[in-house]
This record gives C-alpha cells, structure tokens and sequence, in this order.
C-alpha cells in the first residue's frame, strides 16, 4: 500500500465522521426547534470550512490513484 492510498483512506475516513457528524445534527435541530437556526448555521461553515477541502481531498487522491492504474 502506497502513502497515496492511506493518504485516501485517511481523507475518506475524515469525510465520512464528518458527513455522520452532520446528520447527528440535522436530527438534533429536528427535535429542538429552537435550535434550528444555529445548527443550521453551523453546518452551513462546518460545509464550507471542513467538508469541501475534504471532499476535494478525497477527489485529488482518487485522481491520482486512478492515474497511477492507468497502463502506460
């Protein structure tokens, strides 16, 4: 296994707790409405700070794995 590969993984794993995360609290703002709107809010920078570079991350070490199983 490559540093690309675990570097992958490492950026999935991330990802996904965060995407887990994230649910717990949409679910939470579903039952405490007074809530709604900070959690809302929070997600909204939790998405803009954490999310996209991780996301884009995830992409960047796919491409290159990709890449990198192309035959020459």
């Amino acid at each position: 296994m490559t540093g690309w590969h675990i570097a992958h993984i490492v950026v999935l794993s991330l990802w996904a707790g965060l995407v887990a995360a994230e649910s717990v609290m949409e679910l939470v703002a579903r039952r405490a409405s007074d809530l709604a709107v900070s959690m809302a809010r929070f997600h909204y920078y939790l998405d803009i700070v954490l999310e996209v570079p991780l996301l884009l991350g995830v992409v960047l070490t796919g491409t290159v794995l990709l890449v990198q199983t192309q035959p020459d």
